[in-house]
Order: C-alpha cells, then sequence, then structure tokens
C-alpha cells in the first residue's frame, strides 16, 4: 500500500509541475521581400485537349517516277496550289530525251533517203527501167519512213 501512495504521490506531483507552466510565445512571422507590380501586357491562353481537322486535304500522287532531289516544303507547312512540292534527279529524263531527239534525227535522214529513192524510182518507172513492185516498195518504204518520223517527234 505504501508502494500505491509513493506512485500516486509522484503522479500528483508531476501533474502539478505541468500545469504551472506559460506556453511559449508564437514565433514571428516570416521575413518576404515585395516589389512594386511591373506593367505588361498577358496573352490569355488555355490548353485544351482536342483534335484538328483539315478544312481542305489533298492526295499528292507524282507523275512520273523518279529519285527525289529535294523536298520544298516542311511539314505542316501551308502550300498553295501549283507549288513546287519535290525536286526529281532530272538525268534520267534528259538522257531519253537526248535518245528520242537522236531517233527523230535518224528518222528525218531515213524520210531523205526514202524520197530521194521514190522520186528515182517514179523516173525509172517512167523511163521503165524498173518493175512497177519495185516502184511500190519504194513508195511504201517512203511512206513508212514518214511514219516513224511522226512516232520520232512524238516520242520528243
Amino acid at each position: 500500500m505504501r508502494l500505491i501512495a509513493i506512485v500516486m504521490l509522484g503522479a500528483l506531483a508531476g501533474l502539478a509541475a505541468g500545469c504551472g507552466q506559460k506556453k511559449p510565445p508564437p514565433p514571428q512571422p516570416p521575413v518576404v521581400f515585395v516589389s512594386k507590380p511591373l506593367p505588361q501586357k498577358l496573352v490569355d491562353w488555355d490548353d485544351y485537349v482536342g483534335r484538328f481537322v483539315a478544312v481542305n486535304s489533298v492526295d499528292v500522287r507524282p507523275r512520273v517516277s523518279g529519285y527525289l532531289q529535294s523536298v520544298a516544303f516542311k511539314d505542316g507547312q501551308m502550300v498553295k496550289k501549283g507549288q513546287l512540292l519535290f525536286a526529281i534527279d532530272p538525268r534520267p529524263y534528259q538522257a531519253a530525251l537526248t535518245q528520242a531527239k537522236g531517233q527523230e534525227a535518224h528518222a528525218q535522214a531515213e524520210l531523205a533517203n526514202a524520197q530521194v529513192e521514190y522520186v528515182r524510182a517514179q523516173k525509172l518507172l517512167a523511163d521503165k527501167a524498173i518493175s512497177e513492185q519495185e516502184y511500190q516498195t519504194r513508195l511504201a518504204n517512203q511512206q513508212q519512213a514518214s511514219a516513224d518520223l511522226i512516232a520520232a517527234q512524238g516520242a520528243v
């Protein structure tokens, strides 16, 4: 019992000692530095989640095939009708044009030769120096050379 009395007495002494203390003073407010506001123009903008759809869209298809040398626009850039978009390597086309011009010149020479042969055949037929068949062959050769020239000019 004595032990209980001692414990009780110690608890009462602890409670009495705790009630007599003052509360600590509240902390001082922190120091804040301020400045005058600066007048500025602000752009009011907001972020939104959304989706863009083009007003007009165009399928771009090449008219000729070849290797691209350059691209004349950036992805997403506005382009106008008739504006250059791609540059294709012109060397194969220049070579084909040169070849077609050579074939045209060859066809012109063949036609000139066939016309000379035809005129000669007309004179020889009048003198009965060649047969009708030979004359018809030279006429057909002249007509074929004329058609070959037209085809060669179309290739140019």
